[in-house]
């Protein structure tokens, strides 16, 4: 094999060699843009996750201003927002990957409407 190697023109050498450094730099770049998509994809469901944090918040807020006057308004902001929280449960369950991200969603979803 050495010597098949040597009794090659170098030109052929040299052209090898940059064939080769441009095979693996096309993999090193799908190799980081496939990475960068699953962040982004990760990214995406965090942000949900941070928004259901949010909403969670307001209907407890939206409870205790219940339990202090008495107002209808509150129990009909709480209902919104629990729906709200559904819809976006149902939209973040079609971004996951993995059935256990999706059965916490699921339980999320059931403690929600209680």
């Amino acid at each position: 094999m050495f010597k098949a190697f040597r009794n090659l023109n170098l030109g052929i050498k040299i052209g090898g060699g940059f064939t080769l450094l441009l095979i693996i730099a096309a993999v090193m770049a799908f190799m980081g843009y496939s990475g960068l998509n699953n962040v982004d994809h990760d990214a995406t469901i965090a942000m949900d996750a941070v928004g259901f944090a949010e909403t969670a918040l307001e209907m407890r807020q939206n409870e205790k201003d219940f339990m202090l006057r008495e107002e209808q308004i509150y129990i009909d902001n709480i209902n919104s927002l629990a729906e709200k929280m559904n819809e976006q449960a149902e939209e973040t369950k079609a971004l996951m990957n993995e059935q256990g991200d999706k059965d916490r969603v699921t339980q999320m979803q059931t403690l929600a409407g209680e």
